[in-house]
């Protein structure tokens, strides 16, 4: 059940994203005007399409970013928008994702991460 104003920051807030690898798991992070990051665990094996077979975007080019916000209560998918993210960003991304390691008891490992890294250290740690 988002808020006006997280629907309103989601939609005309300034959109940031990192990313960081804790324990072979990459969190991707992103943040909407003035809402928190947030933090959303990859792992290529159960993802809907492997980020290690993208290529590698040329000079001024990168990842179309398809971003909803979903009312989890009903289903309904109230804003998205889509968005690029920048060249370093995408091929630091793909990089990643084309070197993360099989990855045993994949849950276990998130579940104890996520246990250890808050959002706001994992951001802290994304930065550069």
């Amino acid at each position: 059940r988002p808020t006006r104003k997280e629907v309103r920051e989601f939609k005309n807030g300034r959109a940031k994203f990192r990313f960081v690898v804790k324990n072979d798991i990459i969190f991707f992070l992103a943040k909407f005007g003035a809402l928190p990051w947030m933090d959303a665990p990859y792992y290529r094996k159960y993802a809907q399409f492997d980020g290690a077979s993208l290529e590698v975007p040329p000079d001024g080019k990168g990842i179309a970013l398809h971003a909803m916000l979903i009312d989890a209560s009903s289903g309904v998918l109230v804003a998205q928008k889509l968005i690029g993210l920048s060249t370093e960003l995408s091929r630091d991304l793909i990089a990643a994702m084309k070197a993360q390691p099989e990855i045993n008891n994949y849950y276990n490992v998130v579940d104890l991460t996520q246990a250890m890294y808050s959002t706001p250290q994992l951001v802290k740690e994304s930065e550069r």
